[in-house]
């Protein structure tokens, strides 16, 4: 089961973050925490971050599969970027608008599942999902997400990312497999022998 962490600021973060919780129901376990001592206080079901953001994120990063902050993604990005390490390893990490009308996949929006738990989120909500990787705002296939479904690893990042230009460009990938059977083998996708 996934781990989902969600840390806001205000009275009305934390309405959404209770919001949230509804939405992702039995799909995650989910803990919350403020940022802000007398939003905790009030709230019993979340737990204060008392030794600032930069001490609370480097505790729970590692042990997330996914971190949402609800408020301004400036705030996120400040808090998270001295942990950041790999798409293979970093876990997803989403920002909401306090009033919950927007739900933003801010990293690792495939391999960590940030644009998956986005559309999920923004769906429950109502809200508008903000997802920036253009293989998914062109609607072509995300090569490493597709590689993760299939249970396989990417051996060379690098190729990858040559691959993910080159199908957003509009290529088609020549693409060879022995002793698996694929089945509904992506457009984007040439088998060859």
């Amino acid at each position: 089961m996934d781990r989902v962490r969600i840390v806001s600021f205000t009275e009305n973060g934390y309405q959404l973050f209770c919001r949230m919780r509804k939405v992702i129901g039995d799909r995650a376990a989910v803990t919350g925490y403020s940022g802000r001592s007398q939003v905790a206080e009030t709230h019993p079901d979340i737990y204060p971050v008392t030794e600032g953001l930069q001490a609370w994120c480097e505790t729970v990063f590692e042990q997330s599969e996914v971190l949402i902050f609800i408020g301004a993604c400036g705030i996120a990005v400040r808090t998270i970027a001295p942990f950041l390490d790999s798409k293979y390893t970093d876990p997803a990490v989403l920002v909401a608008d306090e009033q919950g009308g927007h739900v933003i996949s801010l990293l690792s929006g495939h391999l960590g599942g940030a644009n998956a738990w986005t559309q999920f989120l923004a769906e429950g909500l109502q809200a508008d999902p903000v997802i920036t990787t253009a293989s998914d705002v062109n609607e072509h296939l995300a090569v490493d997400g597709w590689a993760k479904q299939q249970g396989w690893q990417i051996a060379d990042l690098t190729l990858a990312k040559h691959a993910a230009a080159a199908i957003v460009a509009g290529e088609k990938l020549p693409f060879y497999v022995e002793d698996i059977q694929i089945e509904n083998l992506p457009k984007e996708l040439n088998l060859f022998s």
